[in-house]
């Protein structure tokens, strides 16, 4: 009988296994656990994530501003053209520069997807693009209220209160999902430790 500990199959299972040791220490370092270019998915996550971080305080300031504005108008308290054309203008500009950055930050996220594999950053991705699609959505609803409170200050008379307060519940609505995609996505980062 072939002695197992010396000379026997033991033995040369010993250095298959410690190769095969060494390959996944190699891999991990390297980045592969999940196939793909991990290095680059992260650097291209973390681009988009600066991106987002850069405005992303600014949106839930910017829809405040706007369910204030509808609330001001549904109640009759803005009637003055001007100030009225003013604040609209001025509500306008800062939201169109927010969405010009919200097409930056797609960039990187758009890449990650299109990588080979890195599983946990295209859904990290995904996340993401679905947060800076729910503030393109917000820009949808003003387009279809400012028009309406235009009209009203152009013609002199009274602001649809109902719809105005749809737009406004709307926007809470996008808020909200804004949070839970939000809350997902960095709970994807922690589970998965994509960002480290």
């Amino acid at each position: 009988m072939e002695d197992v500990f010396h000379g026997g199959v033991l033995k040369r299972l010993v250095p298959v296994a410690l190769a095969l040791v060494v390959l996944c220490v190699l891999a991990v370092f390297a980045g592969c656990k999940e196939g793909g270019d991990t290095r680059e998915a992260r650097s291209l996550v973390k681009s988009g994530d600066a991106n987002y971080t850069a405005f992303g305080e600014e949106f839930p300031e910017l829809a405040d501003l706007s369910e204030k504005l509808f609330a001001r108008f549904s109640q009759g308290v803005e009637t003055g053209p001007a100030e009225a054309k003013g604040a609209i203008q001025d509500y306008q500009d800062r939201f169109n520069k927010l969405l010009e950055r919200v097409e930056r930050a797609k960039a990187p996220y758009r890449k990650v997807l299109a990588m080979e594999g890195v599983k946990a950053y295209k859904e990290y991705a995904r996340l993401r693009l679905k947060m800076l699609s729910k503030i393109e959505e917000a820009g949808g609803v003003l387009a279809k209220t400012f028009p309406m409170i235009e009209k009203v200050i152009r013609t002199g008379g009274n602001p649809d209160a109902s719809a105005l307060e749809g737009s406004k519940r709307e926007l809470i609505g996008i808020e909200m999902e804004l949070s839970f995609i939000d809350v997902e996505a960095e709970q994807l980062a922690k589970d998965s430790g994509l960002l480290k």
